[in-house]
């Protein structure tokens, strides 16, 4: 019986890749995931440029406990301290779309973010003004 040196070295790497443990997939650390979402999404207004009501909920999680803030516009809407998930409640009141962004407690990293976009039925028309003498 001969054996190709070849094939017994080609068959001895072979075993190696398969056999050996991934160093890719344990190197990895865990990178903490965040989910920020807008119930509703839009809000529909009667004439563009009028202000849109309605009552939103939002809803975040995060993979890793920690102090956690909503913002507004660099202002904090609401803080929830030691947390991995939570929901709020919200009366919106906006002539514009409106960005929330979620982020740990003094810090300036944005985790996640969600925007509640205003629609309008009637477009704005500049109006005419005729002056009328009777």
């Amino acid at each position: 019986m001969y054996f190709n040196i070849s094939n017994v070295f080609a068959g001895l790497l072979l075993l190696l890749l398969f056999y050996s443990p991934n160093s890719a997939s344990t190197d990895k650390k865990m990178l903490p995931t965040t989910v920020l979402s807008a119930q509703p999404t839009s809000c529909i207004t009667l004439h563009q440029g009028r202000k849109c009501y309605t009552n939103i909920t939002i809803d975040w999680q995060s993979s890793i406990m920690d102090d956690y803030c909503l913002y507004q516009d660099k202002t904090i809407v609401h803080c929830w301290p030691k947390s991995k998930k939570d929901k709020t409640f919200i009366s919106f009141e906006s002539e514009e779309n409106v960005t929330f962004y979620l982020a740990k407690r003094n810090s300036d990293v944005t985790l996640a973010e969600t925007t509640i976009t205003i629609g309008w039925v009637h477009k704005a028309a500049p109006r005419k003004r005729r002056w009328r003498l009777f």
